[in-house]
């Protein structure tokens, strides 16, 4: 869900019973597989609900929201009755699999090819996970984050067991 304007992003909503994978990247554009409220300009990105038993994210594959100008991110909500599991990044890439709601600052030629700010003044959301298991593993990445003048969100974890392993 992506606004490019000044309206917002919609809301974005999964509800799958047994498990949800977001893997991988796109071969060519090089850009993450992912489940993801976004804001290019001035309208806000808006939430992002992930219901289910199971969450997997792996090979550098993406899941949260984020802006990269004036207009705010989402928050985002996990509930996975089971686990939650982040591993690694994708072969070949710099980028790790994720979990995030952010205000980043864009790279150069994008910032020239949207018209985007040098650095971003949109707020970044919350990031609330719910769940019996959480596993982050091999340099994956779970993060509320502001790389701009804005607020970043904040960051809760409900879980019996949180697990780090390897970066």
């Amino acid at each position: 869900s992506t606004s490019f304007g000044s309206g917002q992003a919609g809301t974005l909503r999964v509800n799958a019973q047994d498990l949800i994978e977001i893997a991988g990247k796109n071969s060519i554009t090089l850009s993450p597989s992912a489940l993801a409220s976004v804001t290019i300009n001035s309208g806000n990105a808006q939430d992002t609900f992930i219901n289910t038993s199971r969450l997997v994210i792996r090979d550098g594959g993406a899941l949260g929201s984020v802006t990269v100008a004036t207009g705010s991110s989402g928050s985002v909500t996990i509930n996975a009755s089971k686990s939650v599991d982040i591993q690694g990044g994708a072969a070949g890439s710099i980028l790790p699999s994720s979990i995030f709601s952010s205000a980043l600052i864009a790279d150069p030629a994008t910032q020239a090819a949207l018209g985007l700010p040098a650095i971003p003044t949109g707020n970044g959301g919350s990031l609330t996970i719910n769940t019996p298991s959480l596993r982050i593993t091999d340099g994956a990445l779970l993060t509320v984050k502001n790389d701009g003048t804005g607020k970043a969100g904040d960051l809760l974890l409900n879980a019996n067991s949180i697990f780090l392993d390897n970066q």
